[in-house]
C-alpha cells in the first residue's frame, strides 16, 4: 500500500476551553484532489490551518514524505510547498497583477536593487498561459472579478512552487463559466502531479471534481475514504449532520400570542438579503439557519438596527418602523446579542454597571444614579437567571464566557427588551453552561419575550426553535415547524438540494 504524501494524525485543538477539532486525521496523495465536507463549526477550516502552519495544533502530528512538520511553522509549510487559499482574497487591490504576483519574491538585476520588470512580466504572463486565464498582467487586482482574483492567487502558489493546494470555500461567488474555468485549472494542476485540497459546501461540485470525500463532524473524522458515499447526496449529507440529540435540549413549549415583528419583502442595499419575509410571535423562539455567507447573520443585524434596511418594510407590534441605529430599535425594545461578548458588555467594568448601564433611568434618585438600586437590580438579575460572581467589583474580563452572556441578556432585559436577536448564542460555551442558556430562554419565551436564534448548530436550533427559517444565497428559502423537520432535511434546504415547500 502506497503511503500517502501528506498525513495528519490525531489532531487535536482547542479555543476558549472548548474542543475544535478531536483526533482528527486527514491524508492525501500527490496529484488528488480530496474535499473535506462538514457542517459549519465541524473543523474544516481549522485542520487545514493547522496543515498549513497558519496555527499550531495541540497535539498530534503532520508528516510530509514521512517527514514531520514542526507545529504552527508558516515558513516550514511554505518551505515544502504547502500553500493555502482563503475566501477573501489575500491581495493588494492597487497593485497590479505582476507586483502582486512577485510582492516579497522580487526578481532583481543580477547584481543591482533594481527589479528586473520584463522578466516579472514574462513570468506572469507564461504562469496565467499555463493557467489559460485571460488576465492582463497589468490590470489593477480592484478590477478583476472575484474568480480571477482566485486565479491570479494560485499563479502565485505556483511561483512559491506549490506542491498541497488548499482552497478554503473559493468558488461560493462564482458563475456558471467562472466555476468550469476555476475547475480546469483544478485538473492542470493535479495532472502536474499537486495535491489540492477542497473545501466547499456545495456537494455537487464536490462529487463531481473530487476523486475523494472526508467528512468532518463535530472536530472529529467520520469518514476518510468513502468513495462509495460519492454519488449518494442523502448519505453524504446523514454523515455531515450525524443523530439530532435533540433530547440534549430542555426546550418547553411557551404559549404563543400575537405577531410582534413582521418582515415584509425586505432587502438589504448590497442584496444580501433579498425579498425576506418573516414574522415572529410573542412567546415564540425563531430560528435562523444556514451556511456561511447565507445571509442569516444580516438580517439579524437588520432586524435590529445595525444594518439598514433598502426595501421592504417591517412592523413591530402592527406599526411599520425605520431603525437608522441600533438606539433606535433597543428604544423600541428589540437587542441584539453579538457572537462576541466584548461587543455585548464592557469587559473592563463590574456586573452592577454592565447590567444597569442601558437603563440608567432605572436606577436613579433624582438626578443620581443610586448605588443600592444598582446593586438590588444587579441581585435580582443574579438571583432570576442563576448565576453567580465570585466578587460582583470582578471586572467582566474576569468572568467565564457563561457568565458574560448572563450579564448580556440581564443588560437588555433591565432594559426591557421585548425581542431578543441572538446571534451564535452558545459559540464556545461548555455544555453545562448552553444548557443554562438554553433554560434562561425558556424562561423568558413563557414570560411573553420572543427570541430569535441565528446559529451554525442546527441540532441547537432543532431542539430549542419553535419554527426555523433557512437561508441560501440571501434568501429564505424554507420555513419550518423543529417538530417536523431534522438536520439533514435543513441541510439540503441550506445546500440547495431540495425545493422549498
Amino acid at each position: 500500500m502506497t503511503r500517502a504524501f501528506i498525513e495528519m494524525k490525531n489532531i487535536c485543538k482547542q479555543f476558549n476551553g472548548q474542543h475544535v477539532l478531536k483526533n482528527a486525521h486527514f491524508s492525501i496523495q500527490r496529484g488528488e484532489v480530496c474535499s473535506i465536507l462538514g457542517e459549519n463549526g465541524a473543523g474544516k477550516t481549522t485542520l487545514m490551518k493547522i496543515l498549513a502552519g497558519v496555527i499550531s495544533q495541540d497535539s498530534g502530528q503532520i508528516f510530509f514524505d514521512e517527514e514531520e512538520i514542526p507545529p504552527g511553522s508558516i515558513a516550514a509549510c511554505r518551505k515544502r510547498g504547502i500553500y493555502m487559499i482563503f475566501q477573501e482574497p489575500k491581495l493588494i487591490r492597487s497593485f497590479s497583477v505582476e507586483k502582486n504576483l512577485f510582492l516579497g519574491n522580487e526578481i532583481r538585476i543580477k547584481n543591482t536593487p533594481i527589479i528586473n520588470k520584463k522578466l516579472h512580466y514574462m513570468k506572469a504572463k507564461e504562469l496565467l498561459d499555463y493557467l489559460k486565464a485571460d488576465i492582463d498582467v497589468n490590470a489593477p487586482i480592484g478590477e478583476l472579478s472575484h474568480a480571477q482574483r482566485k486565479i491570479v492567487e494560485i499563479a502565485k502558489a505556483l511561483l512559491l512552487d506549490v506542491q498541497v493546494l488548499i482552497l478554503d470555500e473559493v468558488t461560493a461567488p462564482f458563475s456558471d463559466t467562472d466555476l468550469k474555468n476555476f475547475f480546469t485549472v483544478i485538473e492542470t494542476l493535479k495532472n502536474d502531479g499537486v495535491a489540492v485540497v477542497f473545501i466547499s459546501h456545495n456537494i455537487e461540485e464536490v462529487i463531481q471534481n473530487s476523486d475523494r470525500i472526508i467528512i468532518l463532524r463535530d472536530g472529529e473524522t467520520v469518514e476518510e475514504k468513502p468513495q462509495n458515499l460519492k454519488k449518494d447526496v442523502n448519505l453524504l449529507i446523514e454523515k455531515m449532520a450525524g443523530e439530532d440529540y435533540v433530547n440534549r435540549y430542555p426546550k418547553t413549549r411557551a404559549k404563543k400570542g400575537k405577531k410582534i415583528l413582521e418582515l415584509q419583502n425586505v432587502s438589504s442595499k448590497k442584496r444580501t438579503i433579498r425579498n425576506a419575509d418573516l414574522y415572529l410571535r410573542t412567546g415564540e423562539i425563531v430560528g435562523f439557519a444556514g451556511l456561511r455567507g447565507a445571509g442569516k447573520t444580516t438580517l439579524a443585524k437588520m432586524i435590529s438596527g445595525i444594518e439598514p434596511i433598502a426595501e421592504g418594510r417591517m412592523l413591530y407590534n402592527n406599526q411599520s418602523v425605520s431603525f437608522k441605529l441600533p438606539y433606535h430599535a433597543i428604544k423600541k425594545g428589540i437587542a441584539y446579542f453579538s457572537e462576541y461578548n466584548e461587543r455585548n458588555i464592557h469587559m473592563l467594568m463590574d456586573a452592577p454597571a454592565n447590567i444597569t448601564i442601558s437603563n440608567l433611568n432605572g436606577v436613579k434618585r433624582l438626578f443620581y444614579v443610586c448605588r443600592k438600586l444598582v446593586i438590588d437590580v444587579t441581585h435580582y438579575f443574579l438571583k432570576h437567571l442563576n448565576f453567580q460572581i465570585p466578587d460582583e467589583r470582578l471586572e467582566a474580563q474576569f468572568l467565564s464566557r457563561g457568565t458574560q452572556q448572563k450579564l448580556a441578556i440581564s443588560k437588555w432585559l433591565f432594559a426591557n427588551a421585548n425581542v431578543l436577536v441572538m446571534d451564535e448564542p452558545s459559540l464556545n460555551l461548555d455544555i453545562k453552561s448552553k444548557v443554562e442558556l438554553y433554560n434562561i430562554m425558556n424562561r423568558l419565551s413563557h414570560k411573553g419575550k420572543s427570541i430569535i436564534i441565528a446559529s451554525s448548530d442546527l441540532r441547537e436550533l432543532l431542539g430549542m426553535c419553535d419554527r426555523i427559517y433557512v437561508f441560501r444565497a440571501g434568501k429564505i428559502v424554507a420555513e419550518l415547524n423543529s417538530k417536523d423537520a431534522n438536520s439533514v432535511q435543513l441541510l439540503k434546504f441550506a445546500l440547495g438540494n431540495i425545493a422549498a415547500p
